[in-house]
This record gives C-alpha cells, structure tokens and sequence, in this order.
C-alpha cells in the first residue's frame, strides 16, 4: 500500500514504502511518518487558490517532463498554466505570484528564481488530481527527469501573504527534517 514519500528529497534512494507526502503550510500532521508540515496526499484539502503549478528551481527539460504528465494527467481539467517563477517572484507575496500563472504560462523567465530545493506548488487543483500528478512525478524525480529533491507543495490560505521565498524555504525546512528523520529509522 503507499508509494514513495512525495515532497521529501532521498525517499526513492532509501527505499521507503510511505505513503505520498505533499508540504501543506501549517497543516495538521495526521502520519507520523511525514514530518514537519507534510501531510498524507489522501489529507490533502479541497482545491484553493487559482488553477495552476508554480515551479522554482526546474530547467526547461524538467518543466517539459512536468507538462506531459499534466497534459496526460489532468485532460478533464481543461487547461493548467504551469508558470515557472522569476527572480523577481521570489519577494513577491504568494498569492501575487499565483495570480500571475495564466499569463507567465510556458514562458521562461530571463532570471529564473534560484533556491535551495525545487519546488512544484498545485494550486486550485482537486484531491485526486493532485494525487494523480504527484505520485507520476515522483517516479519521474526517481528516473532522473526532475531534480531528485524536488518538493511538492499545495496552496493553502495562510500561505497567501507570505514572499514565495518564505514558502520555498519553510518547504525545504521541513523537507529537510523529513529525510532526518527517515534516515534515522
């Protein structure tokens, strides 16, 4: 049961056999075995915040391994802007940068933001269909077609007023502490 932990770097390489992760902003931890913010994917909230994936710290090839598993995976959805976040973004509030998807869709940044752990933030997206995409990009980080410490993070409401480099850092903290704390088991 469970696949590999999303939203925590090293899980594929150790092995594990826990259940999907995604970082959730200040949510309640109902698994003992995702640490810090993560939460359970089968935990995840309904949809918040604009329909869309967020990305930092992806080169072109990854983000064109991360449209094909969003064209493949979410056809019923219709359209999902997959914006990868500038320099600039990064001290912009959250919910700035998400409003911005649409029209930053596909579009490479001439400074693309640069942080410690690449993350892919869902925004606006339904339970299974961020459990649907999540758990084919983690096997593609597994394959080498992400970054292997690639995150996955969801937009929540307390979230929205943060800077973007705020969120990326809170995500690698907890990230961080996650594969502590598996690699002590």
């Amino acid at each position: 049961t469970g696949g590999p932990v999303t939203g925590s770097a090293g899980s594929l390489r150790l092995g594990s056999h826990l259940p999907p992760c995604l970082h959730i902003s200040r949510a309640r931890r109902s698994d003992p075995r995702c640490v810090g913010e993560f939460v359970p994917v089968g935990d995840v909230p309904s949809a918040f915040g604009p329909v869309g994936i967020l990305c930092t710290g992806l080169d072109e090839e990854a983000l064109g391994h991360l449209a094909d598993v969003v064209d493949s995976k979410l056809q019923h959805v219709g359209h999902v802007p997959i914006s990868l976040a500038s320099k600039q973004d990064l001290r912009r509030p959250l919910k700035d940068v998400l409003g911005t998807m649409l029209e930053n869709d596909s579009i490479l940044p001439s400074t693309p933001a640069s942080v410690e752990v690449p993350l892919v933030l869902l925004s606006g997206l339904a339970q299974e269909d961020v459990s649907a995409v999540v758990q084919v990009l983690s096997m593609q980080r597994g394959a080498g077609l992400l970054p292997e410490r690639t995150a996955f993070a969801l937009a929540v409401p307390k979230a929205m007023g943060k800077s973007l480099l705020q969120v990326c850092s809170e995500v690698a903290d907890d990230m961080n502490a996650n594969v502590r704390a598996q690699s002590a088991d």
